[in-house]
């Protein structure tokens, strides 16, 4: 199976695909989130909790500084040390990053969790890598609002999305991800959840928010 990895940067417009296929393995790491207890005179145990633990996808791969058609994908290749500083940049980046994987049809966002680099013997001029992505979740935290008098109450902030007159259709095309309609309607790529999480939008699109197709109709919210 032939493997091609994208790493897309929407904050500063760069679209990278690695240069070499993942050598030996490729890695994708998931696990249900428990909790041991101690139970008096019965011993420990394992109690599921509610939640999906972050997922973790590793490989090795290699930045040749000359191209070689036996392993290139292709030939127009950016300096081994330019792309290295470029993904120590990302490593320190608040903003996700969207990694497609071809051939595991995995396309999500992402932040590096760890990076290295190594030079070999032989090859100085090439760059051996290690990279591990965490996927990307948005945490959203209920604030409580404090009124001054003694009988005031304590509402809960609603977070979800307003789906009232206000909001509008867009009509979904071809290259179209939920991070792109978001930042062009709603002005950042993170708030696509508030577009996703609309029931007829989610109804529209299925479990899965990185795969939506051309033609489908999903409601935006205002502003």
């Amino acid at each position: 199976m032939v493997i091609d990895i994208y790493l897309k940067n929407e904050k500063e417009k760069i679209d990278f695909h690695f240069p070499v296929t993942p050598q030996d393995s490729l890695s994708i790491k998931k696990e249900k989130r428990f909790e041991t207890v101690d139970i008096v005179n019965l011993g420990e145990f394992d109690i599921k909790k509610e939640g999906e633990k972050i997922r973790e996808i590793s490989f090795k791969t290699f930045l040749p500084f000359q191209y070689d058609v036996s392993y290139c994908r292709y030939s127009e290749l950016k300096n081994p040390t330019e792309t290295v500083a470029m993904l120590e940049k990302w490593v320190d980046q608040a903003e996700p990053l969207r990694l497609i994987m071809t051939g595991f049809g995995y396309n999500g966002l992402v932040t590096i969790s760890s990076f290295s680099n190594t030079q070999t013997a032989g090859r100085e001029e090439d760059r051996d890598i290690e990279i591990t992505f965490r996927t990307y979740r948005e945490l959203k935290i209920e604030t409580l609002k404090k009124e001054t008098k003694s009988n005031a109450k304590t509402d809960l902030k609603d977070n979800r999305p307003n789906t009232q007159s206000s909001s509008k259709t867009y009509t979904v095309t071809s290259a179209d991800t939920l991070w792109s309609i978001a930042k062009k309607f709603l002005g950042k790529g993170s708030r696509w959840t508030e577009i996703y999480n609309i029931p007829e939008n989610k109804k529209v699109i299925g479990k899965n928010p990185n795969v939506i197709k051309k033609g489908q109709k999903l409601v935006i919210p205002s502003k």
